[in-house]
């Protein structure tokens, strides 16, 4: 039987959701909610002469219990052209290189990320998943960048406890003078079912 004092903390949790200015209906994207639970993550590589053809490694290790959303992975380069991949399936016998840390988008938590990624890595195998490019020359010199998503609802969704090798290559006829790549995922607990 109700008191009606339910009906009243209805009204005023309702009231609570109009946005004073507008009049809209105050909503958060489930993104953005990540970045307020402080579960959002960004992590930063900077690279220097780059020679044609060759590459620079990172294992990323995934959360144990948590999906791994790469929501945007910005890769630019100033020279030459440049890929960065993702390969899948590949035998990580050494992971012992220097950590790359993720740093929460959120300075209010001190969440860390459980996720990791390491330079240097030895492995064998893999098949390139993911991938971006970005068409630069060394006669231009212009910086370049390429994005891996256009919408806020463009993701790469990877699995939990599981070895990625972020792979960046010249494919280029010449040397990259700097390239930078920036990545921003979230780790999103509860929702893996195996």
């Amino acid at each position: 039987m109700s008191t009606g004092f339910e009906y009243m903390d209805d009204i005023s949790l309702l009231a609570d959701t109009i946005e004073s200015v507008t009049g809209g209906l105050k909503i958060i994207n489930s993104d953005h909610a990540q970045h307020h639970l402080g579960n959002g993550y960004k992590a930063y590589i900077e690279f220097t002469n780059l020679a044609s053809n060759a590459s620079l490694n990172y294992c990323l290790t995934t959360a144990v219990d948590s999906y791994d959303h790469f929501k945007s992975i910005d890769l630019s380069a100033l020279g030459s052209s440049c890929k960065a991949e993702f390969l899948i399936g590949a035998n990580v016998t050494v992971n012992t290189g220097t950590a790359i840390p993720f740093n929460n988008t959120n300075h209010i938590t001190t969440k860390t990320a459980t996720t990791t990624l390491k330079a240097s890595p030895t492995y064998t195998g893999g098949t390139s998943w993911h991938q971006i490019q970005v068409l630069a020359d060394s006669t231009a010199q212009n910086n370049v960048t390429a994005k891996s998503s256009v919408n806020e609802n463009d993701e790469l969704v990877l699995k939990p406890d599981t070895k990625y090798i972020l792979k960046i290559t010249n494919i280029g006829t010449d040397s990259i003078t700097r390239g930078f790549l920036s990545m921003f995922m979230y780790e999103e607990g509860g929702g893996y079912n195996g």
